[in-house]
């Protein structure tokens, strides 16, 4: 069977961005950090209220932070709430439409969440680590003494603060600790929970995993040590690491992420670590997505304690948590495609998962954005108009306190354009930035799906959409007229024929096959995620 195609191929920088071949500017956002900011800032917060205490069993809204509407033209819009920031950059500023167009209008976008770097952050607070280990017997070697000192590692970098779940699973399910201490009588029984595991069966992977998160969300701690501690107040993450194909107990992915998503709803996130190439790429993905964390492809033994020391670090320098965007649209606007996240929809409101933030962590969420022509020829030109809202929704993770979990908060830009004058106007707008990362995403999709053809054995499905996806980077490259868009559709272009020449590679065997599928599907991932982090935080080693 043929691999799933892309959208439509790229034949022009139009397919691409919604209008044709542009020249960049360097419109400034519109900073509200306030009016004394020195920016010109049109766009203002409110100060915080003080938080109220909650009250008990009484529904949780966010604390919605709604700005003034700009009246700036050409520039895009940014708030913030303390360390988080939310930005709306439309691929373009400026809109036109011919008074011939019949077809919808689409344009790309990005929603930018970030978080400023640790400095002035406080302490964080503790985590709750669930590690679940798979012993199967394809653990056998190399993978299990890998994994054991991976997770002695992982320890030792852990805080007096944070306790560790510690569950081992082939086709059983062994829980070996439940939220240990990890000081230095806690670290000893761990090293040996570690250090006793063995090999055994086949892999009971969703059973396990659900372990892991009931063990994290349930309404009590366990032990009397603990039970006057509150849980909301903490980290709380499963990382689950597995080389085999689920096949004991629950193994439907529909269940297993649904569990995921509802455990993330009540705070606690999930990563996923594959190792080897006998696992199940696509059900790790799906969990992490739900679960708001990550996944990583372990190609070999060796890097796992690099991956988790990374993953770790990432979870230690968390500024917020339970993050979610929502984008409400207007009448005339639709949200068609969010690049690399797991989304809903409910009526004209598209929610993204994202997890969380990290300090000095970026997301940029590509979405693709389809106007109705009728409506925008009905726009005057030079109006702003708005296309909707974009909301992110989360928790401060130094705002929590023994009585409860921080509030959640609720932080709104209007997502809007300006009507050209005529095209070249709307060419003169373009934000190459947006530009920039939509060819990103949409070379990751080509070799999404070049990847998913080699997994079913149809390397000439695969060697066609990369060839034919080079053909269209190649004519983008010389349509445009920004040297640093051409700079980015030659590193597309490279990553597209590293792909296609490493097919010949993927042919000589079914090992070969599956390191290539798992290898570049792994790569399309990162890449749609979008996730840049400008200064990682150290990690406490004891």
């Amino acid at each position: 069977m043929a691999a799933p195609s892309p959208r439509a191929p790229l034949t022009s920088l139009a397919a691409l961005v919604g209008l044709c071949a542009c020249t960049p500017t360097n419109a400034a956002p519109i900073d509200t950090q306030g009016p004394d900011s020195g920016q010109g800032a049109t766009l203002t917060l409110a100060e915080p209220e003080p938080e109220a205490d909650a009250q008990p069993g009484a529904a949780e809204e966010p604390e919605t932070k709604a700005p003034q509407r700009p009246d700036s033209l050409g520039e895009f819009v940014r708030a913030h709430d303390g360390p988080v920031h939310l930005e709306f950059i439309s691929q373009y500023g400026y809109v036109h439409v011919a008074e011939d167009a019949g077809q919808p209008f689409e344009m790309p976008a990005i929603i930018r969440l970030s978080a400023d770097d640790e400095a002035g952050q406080g302490p964080r607070p503790g985590l709750d680590l669930a590690i679940v280990l798979d012993r199967s017997g394809s653990m056998g070697g190399d993978k299990l003494r890998f994994a054991k000192q991976a997770g002695l590692d992982l320890v030792n970098r852990l805080d007096e603060q944070d306790r560790v779940t510690l569950i081992s699973y082939d086709d059983t399910v062994t829980p070996l600790s439940n939220l240990q201490r990890v000081d230095d009588d806690g670290i000893e029984v761990l090293r040996r929970q570690l250090l006793d595991i063995q090999v055994g069966g086949t892999t009971a992977l969703g059973p396990a995993l659900f372990m892991g998160l009931q063990r994290l969300a349930a309404p009590e701690p366990f032990g009397p040590q603990t039970r006057t501690e509150a849980r909301h107040d903490r980290l709380r993450h499963v990382i689950l690491l597995s080389d085999g194909i689920a096949n004991v107990g629950e193994t439907r992915p529909e269940v297993i992420g649904g569990r995921v998503a509802e455990h993330f709803g009540g705070g606690v996130s999930v990563s996923t670590l594959g190792m080897g190439l006998d696992y199940n790429e696509d059900l790790m993905t799906r969990i992490a997505d739900e679960g708001g964390g990550r996944y990583h492809f372990i190609e070999d033994a060796e890097s796992i304690p690099a991956m988790l020391g990374d993953e770790l670090a990432g979870l230690t320098a968390t500024v917020a948590s339970e993050v979610d965007s929502v984008f409400a649209t207007l009448p005339g606007t639709d949200v068609t495609e969010v690049y690399g996240y797991t989304q809903t929809v409910a009526g004209s409101d598209t929610t993204i998962r994202v997890g969380f933030l990290g300090a000095g962590q970026s997301r940029e969420i590509v979405v693709n954005l389809r106007l109705d022509p009728e409506q925008v020829r009905g726009w005057a030109p030079g109006e702003r108009v708005e296309l909707g809202e974009v909301e992110v929704r989360y928790r401060l993770v130094t705002g929590a306190t023994e009585g409860g979990p921080a509030p959640m908060r609720s932080l709104a830009v209007p997502a809007t354009v300006l009507v050209a004058h005529d095209a070249a106007q709307a060419r003169a707008s373009e934000r190459t930035e947006v530009t920039v990362r939509a060819a990103e995403v949409a070379a990751a999709r080509h070799i999404q799906a070049a990847s998913v053809a080699v997994d079913q054995g149809d390397f000439a499905e695969a060697q066609r959409l990369l060839e034919s996806a080079s053909t269209d980077f190649e004519a983008l490259r010389d349509e445009a007229e920004s040297e640093e868009v051409r700079e980015m559709l030659d590193s597309q272009l490279s990553d597209l024929e590293e792909a296609a020449s490493s097919i010949e590679d993927a042919r000589s065997s079914a090992a070969e096959r599956k390191k290539y599928s798992k290898k570049y599907k792994a790569s399309s991932y990162s890449k749609g995620k979008g996730s840049k982090t400008k200064k990682k935080k150290s990690v406490k080693k004891k």
